[in-house]
């Protein structure tokens, strides 16, 4: 029917799916060449069919009975064909990116057990540091008093040759 209701109903919901289309290209160009380009091919072949459509049904003869074409529906399955092949092209790059993703956090499970052996190792390397500065410390300490032990008798026996030297 080619009635202003019709009408009116018909470009409102085309208007609604052009929309649609503006919104989902900017989406499907993020994807990658590939549904970009069954997009694309989807659009061309739709306006191609509202050019059809627009000369034969909405601009005929009011009166005039429109006749099936032939042209008409192939084009309309072509679209629906288009449209399943965008929608392919977006499952599977859905399906690569999900795949890189997993890729991505295997990487980074990899990289996390790494990097807490590493803070393990660290952990035991800088014990093992603290624990030898700390037995050179009390290493250096028993020296130290035992330098002075010695210089302590050496200072004894100084002073004892100096005081018989002195008063034999």
């Amino acid at each position: 029917e080619r009635d202003a209701l019709s009408r009116g109903r018909f470009r409102q919901a085309d208007d609604d799916k052009q929309a649609a289309y503006r919104q989902l290209a900017p989406l499907i160009a993020a994807l990658g060449p590939a549904p970009k380009q069954r997009l694309d091919t989807l659009l061309a072949l739709e306006a191609r069919w509202h050019h059809l459509v627009d000369v034969e049904v909405w601009n005929a003869p009011d009166g005039k009975v429109i006749p099936h074409s032939g042209e008409r529906e192939d084009l309309w399955d072509g679209m629906l064909e288009a449209a399943a092949h965008v929608d392919e092209a977006i499952t599977q790059a859905g399906r690569d990116r999900i795949a890189q993703i997993a890729e991505v956090e295997a990487i980074q499970r990899s990289m996390t057990a790494l990097l807490g052996l590493l803070a393990l190792a660290a952990a035991a390397a800088t014990w093992w540091v603290s624990r030898r500065v700390h037995d050179y410390a009390v290493e250096a300490e028993e020296r130290r008093a035992t330098l002075a032990e010695v210089m302590a008798s050496r200072a004894r026996f100084m002073r004892g040759v100096s005081h018989d030297l002195k008063n034999p």
